[in-house]
């Protein structure tokens, strides 16, 4: 009911916003009104209707209207219009789009999911359930691909399966960042932003002709630092100053000096650790030293970026263009933010609890480690607050404060024209990352569970496309050919209490695939399209822990298939398309991403769903109403989900959900073990543009889906059903109106999203603890414009809205979440020459 609430309260505050808004604005004459793109441009002037959107989704330039996609295409003026930096961003602007920073156990590593087909585990045994490209270049992984958006022409997102278009099979949609193309025009800015954070970005690009009227170059770059948002802070000394240093393990006489760690009684800590004990008459004077400093060891969530992007562009006649690009970037992050919010298992918060055959081993270490039992004393009263400082003070092994990437990229693309009715066109690319990045599991001052990732990956990939037209221009084809080569290497330390080794994971993924696709133009308003691809795909996994005692194996999976499209569209008038589809899509088999023991160490099952679409696209009102509706139904053939159980390590028995039932003389093992069930995902989205008078804007989608799944047995994590939410809407309203020299546009932007779950077990009821609440959050930006200098205050999160991106659950002992950025000012200043 507090989800509905706050959606109540978001649709009556633009309600209002709209009114106030349209006042005034109704009285001026319709033929003085200008448009702005779909999406939102107050910079775009028009002939008084909203502003036409083309997009390459299929192969060739179209109108976004008479395309047959759910698509939601937002141009660079309009993704600036909305203060939207980075791929993380985006889903405030898609239906039934989840797109967020990811937890602090991932890294780098955003959750993106279209549709319900969702993935956020950085693991390369996995595959990205939404495909990303830049310029056309398929990103292999779901790490690192949270990027900045920097000097773009446009983003398309393409929701559904994307199994017989461009790159690689998509299962859920595609996400498509487009460059501007060098011009040759001597035309650029430059802009500087200082904000809340100490926050400091730079930004520019250049576009100049080298040759005129044949080669011309485009540059642009990136340079941002903000502080973060989330203080580490030493237990002991916040714990002295609240006046609570009995939870820092002082008082009656005993305390654990400079561990920050609590016993039970004194003889309990005398029995455990008597060589460390500290009378008491020193924790007055430490009391005084700590109310005398700063608590803080540093922060979470700061960054420190430098990118740079320069592209060639060579018109060698009217029929040859050649286009070359190289990128780097280099992404130094603080760890993502993550708070203890409870310790959920019984067994280490006790000295007392019945023995585990696992969690047990790991209490008794505990207590002679540190002495101590691992309890909800170490969780903050702030939540942008942890005591989690990756570092463990038994063993005094740390891990350093980062989740960067440092990655780089160079690709090039050909086009040949050899008729009116044929082309060519070849896309090379060869990308490789770095990325480090630890994690805290503990959550805690204990720092008992320190994870380091080390990562290296590369991929070179290949496409040729030849497109033609046939029967007098009633056949648009394309036919072509994919490639992929790609290799992945996971390094770093893991320590977890009893556990010590070193990762040396080596992961191939190699892909080809050939693809034909058609549109069959039957009258000028009736179309049939079609596609089909063929695709082998070869995952090889080499695990190797070094100090585990495990051998090293190496197993691969093998995946053909063939998917297939079609849909039919009719041009009821000439502004308005409806539409119906089917597609299907796959993810491929793979390897068991983190088996404990050899036996585990086997092929897990890939994904595959069928989906079908039916949607209607229209212009209304003289172009100044857009409506985009469509409503979906995936039918999941097989959906991958993940289980816990037990091997009987020692005993020929199938796995087991109940360590009891292990054999005498075997020894339980836990085995989160995958199986590929039945599911089925459907839904609704729209998206709705109005300009009813001149320089009025007003924009708004809402997406709605439903997962069910036929599943049984007791499932560790089964993400899809459970972590997109059901529903997501946002809205837009903007005016601009003179100003002294210019002009002023106000904008407000609000996003709602319903609740969503971590729950750890989803065939039991879930619990408060595991959910993140429904919110509504608003954006606000003031934007000043005289002649070629632009000025802009921008608010996110204009009212300090507390929510959580993300809970995580997957420990088994607690439960910790990444606390969302509060509320920010940034004051920007640009230049277009």
């Amino acid at each position: 009911m507090k989800g509905i609430a706050q959606l109540r309260l978001g649709v009556s505050a633009f309600a209002a916003a709209v009114l106030i808004a349209t006042g005034p604005a109704y009285a001026q004459s319709a033929a003085d009104q200008s448009a702005a793109s779909e999406g939102g441009s107050s910079s775009e002037v028009s002939d008084g209707q909203l502003d036409e959107i083309v997009v390459t989704a299929r192969f060739r330039e179209e109108r976004l209207q008479d395309t047959p996609l759910a698509i939601t295409a937002v141009t660079g003026e309009a993704l600036a219009d909305r203060s939207i930096g980075n791929v993380q961003q985006m889903g405030s602007v898609v239906p039934n789009a989840f797109i967020t920073p990811g937890a602090a156990a991932v890294g780098a590593t955003p959750t993106v999911s279209l549709r319900g087909v969702f993935q956020a585990d950085f693991n390369f045994a996995f595959e990205p359930g939404v495909a990303i490209y830049v310029d056309d270049v398929y990103h292999s992984t779901l790490m690192g691909s949270a990027m900045d958006l920097m000097d773009l022409e446009r983003v398309e997102v393409l929701r559904g399966p994307q199994g017989t278009l461009f790159g690689k099979n998509t299962l859920g949609g595609a996400i498509r960042l487009q460059s501007k193309t060098p011009q040759g025009d001597d035309s650029g800015s430059i802009e500087v932003a200082y904000g809340s954070f100490n926050r400091l970005d730079l930004k520019g690009s250049f576009d100049f002709s080298i040759v005129p009227d044949q080669l011309f170059m485009r540059v642009s770059g990136v340079s941002r630092r903000v502080d973060g948002y989330q203080k580490i802070l030493d237990y002991t000394c916040d714990m002295l100053q609240r006046g609570t240093p009995q939870l820092a393990g002082y008082g009656d006489g005993y305390g654990l000096g400079g561990a920050a760690v609590a016993a039970g009684s004194a003889a309990d800590l005398a029995a455990a650790l008597p060589s460390v004990i500290v009378p008491t008459a020193d924790l007055a004077t430490m009391t005084n030293q700590a109310n005398n400093q700063s608590c803080s060891l540093g922060r979470t969530g700061g960054e420190s970026l430098n990118a740079g992007r320069a592209m060639l562009r060579y018109l060698a006649g009217d029929k040859l263009e050649i286009n070359l690009a190289v990128d780097y970037t280099n992404d130094h992050r603080d760890v993502n933010p993550d708070t203890l919010i409870q310790v959920i298992n019984p067994i280490l918060s006790s000295r007392t609890a019945p023995p585990d055959f696992f969690m047990s081993v790991v209490r008794d270490q505990l207590l002679a480690d540190y002495g101590l039992v691992y309890d909800d004393r170490f969780v903050p009263s702030d939540p942008y607050t942890t005591y989690a400082s990756n570092r463990d003070l038994a063993t005094g092994r740390s891990q350093p404060n980062t989740a960067s990437v440092e990655s780089w990229g160079v690709q090039g693309k050909v086009d040949y024209k050899f008729n009116d009715d044929l082309k060519a066109k070849l896309i090379l690319a060869h990308r490789r990352y770095n990325s480090q990045f630890s994690h805290d599991s503990d959550v805690s001052p204990l720092g008992f569970g320190l994870n380091g990732n080390d990562i290296q990956h590369r991929q070179t990939t290949a496409e040729f496309q030849l497109l033609g037209q046939a029967f007098g221009g009633k056949f648009d084809w394309t036919v072509g050919g994919f490639y992929l080569d790609g290799e992945s290497h996971l390094g770093g330390a893991i320590d977890y209490v009893v556990l010590h080794f070193l990762q040396n994971d080596t992961y191939l993924d190699e892909s080809r695939s050939a693809f034909a696709h058609g549109v069959l133009h039957l009258s000028d308003a009736f179309n049939i399209t079609g596609g089909v691809r063929y695709t082998n795909n070869r995952k090889t996994f080499t695990f190797d822990h070094i100090g585990s005692g495990f051998p090293v194996l190496t197993q691969s999976a093998t995946t053909e298939r063939v998917d297939w499209t079609i849909s039919m569209d009719y041009k009821i008038s000439s502004d308005v398309l409806v539409y119906g589809s089917i597609a299907t899509g796959f993810r491929p088999r793979s390897i068991n991403p983190r088996p404990l023991t050899p036996t585990q160490f086997a092929p897990i099952p890939g994904e595959n769903l069928t989906s079908y679409e039916i949607g209607t696209k229209g212009d209304y009102f003289d172009h100044r109403l857009r409506v985009n509706l469509a409503a979906f139904y995936s039918d999941y053939k097989s959906h991958l989900r993940q289980l816990n159980g037990f091997e009987c390590v020692g005993a020929n028995v199938d796995v087991v959900f109940d360590p009891a039932n292990c054999p005498a003389g075997s020894a339980p093992f836990t085995w989160f073990f995958y199986v590929g069930e039945k599911a089925k995902i459907y839904g609704a989205e729209a998206e709705v543009t109005i300009e009813p008078v001149r320089d009025l804007l007003i924009n708004g989608t809402l997406g709605y889906n439903e997962f069910e799944s036929t599943g049984t047995g007791p499932a560790f994590f089964d993400p899809s059903n459970r972590v997109q939410p059901k529903l997501n809407a946002s809205a837009g309203i903007q005016y601009s109106f003179p100003a002294p020299g210019g002009t002023l546009t106000p904008r407000l932007d609000w996003r709602y999203q319903s609740l969503m779950t971590y729950n750890p077990a989803p065939t039991m009821p879930t619990a408060p603890l595991f959910n993140v609440p429904g919110r509504s959050v608003f954006d606000a930006r003031l934007t000043y414009k005289l002649d070629k200098w632009q000025a802009s205050l921008a608010v996110s999160n204009l009212f300090d809205s507390f929510h959580f991106n993300n809970k995580f659950t997957l420990t088994g002992f607690n439960v910790s979440g990444s606390p969302a950025r509060p509320r920010e000012f940034l004051l920007s200043v640009k230049r277009e020459f």
